[in-house]
């Protein structure tokens, strides 16, 4: 006995309309989900600080007379930008506090904030590195604390992976709880309208911040241009830094 296989008739749909709905509806159930799996702010400790700009507390400046740049209100978000060398979101693991004695160097002190990046915004830097900012955990500018998700502007010092905040507590930005909100540790107007903005609102004003300065660098009034910024002037402009390699 031959058996053959006969050609399956196809039905044509009898609402091709419905049909496509239907795909629609699955696909866009298929993209949030996803969306919300590969969110990566699921992985924040759930049980972190939280901070409420009610209660923000601002340290003075610890050694003003040591100040060499003087910026107003307004130009404390711009500087942070501008002058940073790395632009990370993180982590912190750690916080040290580094007094004279630890380091046996009379009026020397300071608190060591190790951070795990979580994303570089811009820069490179290692798995882990050390924010060290002046004075002791509750002294000088305000600190981070452990668990704590933040986005730091910093400059590069001469160790590997050691870095200080552009501009003291105006270059810490917390992602506070519950609903993962920018939160400013300084009270300066030009950081404070970031409170409750979620993070990819604040990440497009520092890309705003840089284009700005790449369309007229000239607006930038200070010398102290940071690698970030540096790195986007075109070669041979009058305010590119360039660096000797070895």
């Amino acid at each position: 006995m031959k058996f053959q296989i006969l050609p399956i008739k196809e039905q044509p749909l009898r609402n091709p309309k419905a049909f496509y709905i239907a795909a629609l509806l699955l696909f866009s159930t298929i993209v949030a989900l996803l969306s919300v799996l590969l969110d990566p702010t699921r992985q924040y400790d759930p049980n972190r600080h939280q901070y409420d700009p009610e209660t923000r507390i601002e340290a003075p400046d610890p050694h003003p007379e040591a100040m060499q740049i003087y910026l107003t209100e307004e130009e404390t978000f711009q500087f942070s930008v501008l002058a940073a060398d790395l632009i990370v979101e993180g982590k912190v693991v750690e916080v040290i506090d580094r007094t004279e004695e630890q380091l046996g160097v009379p009026g020397v002190y300071y608190t060591s904030i190790y951070v795990e990046p979580r994303e570089i915004w811009y820069g490179e830097c290692g798995d882990r590195i050390e924010v060290r900012i002046t004075g002791g955990i509750d002294s000088g500018p305000t600190k981070p604390m452990e668990n704590d998700e933040v986005i730091l502007f910093l400059g590069a010092a001469s160790t590997e992976d050691v870095y200080g905040t552009v501009d003291y507590e105006r270059s810490i930005f917390a992602i506070s709880p519950p609903n993962n909100r920018i939160y400013a540790f300084s009270e300066a107007s030009s950081n404070v309208v970031f409170d409750g903005k979620s993070v990819n609102q604040f990440k497009q004003a520092v890309n705003q911040e840089l284009r700005k300065f790449i369309t007229d660098p000239d607006t930038f009034p200070y010398n102290r241009i940071g690698d970030i910024a540096n790195d986007r002037l075109p070669d041979g402009h009058p305010r590119k830094k360039v660096y000797e390699t070895e």
